[in-house]
């Protein structure tokens, strides 16, 4: 269906289609072969919504494809909560910023959000701090907190790179 004359959503594609030729692309990646379906492809624009729940590879193969020989500016978009099979990836370029060789720091922000930043959640949702704060500690400080060193998965929960936490 047209959306206002403006759009046509097409469910085969899992795409939205404008008039002007640009079109948004919904695309998926359950697996690793998954990514072959992107091969080939540009991208002026990709967002990665719960980025951390893609694997390093994964991550990369995606941006490769964010190219293009027009001059609309490039660009990667992720969000995240901390845990998942990426946190250390994620967590070394944008909360540790960490670089490697070929890692530019000035293509990558971090801004932290959490639920009681958006005031139009906590109206429509004021239950939902409550159901974050019942979750297990480590879960709780990472999606409720923000807490990038209190993963998930960790074997022993008494590790942390953080300084203050050992004494002399």
């Amino acid at each position: 269906a047209m959306t206002a004359g403006v759009a046509k959503y097409s469910d085969r594609e899992k795409a939205l289609r404008f008039r002007n030729g640009s079109a948004i692309c919904f695309v998926y990646c359950e697996r690793d072969r998954d990514l072959d379906r992107l091969q080939g492809g540009e991208y002026d624009v990709i967002f990665i919504d719960e980025a951390t729940q893609f694997s390093e590879y994964q991550i990369s193969v995606i941006r490769a494809c964010v190219r293009g020989v027009n001059d609309f500016p490039k660009r990667m978009y992720l969000t995240c909560n901390p845990g998942g099979p990426g946190h250390a990836y994620i967590k070394r370029l944008f909360v540790d910023r960490r670089f490697r060789r070929g890692e530019d720091p000035e293509e990558y922000a971090f801004i932290q959000s959490r639920a009681s930043d958006n005031p139009a959640l906590m109206a429509a949702d004021p239950g939902y701090v409550k159901r974050l704060e019942a979750l297990p500690p480590k879960k709780r400080r990472a999606w409720l907190d923000g807490d990038w060193d209190s993963f998930e998965g960790a074997f022993f929960e008494e590790f942390t790179d953080d300084p203050a936490h050992y004494k002399d």
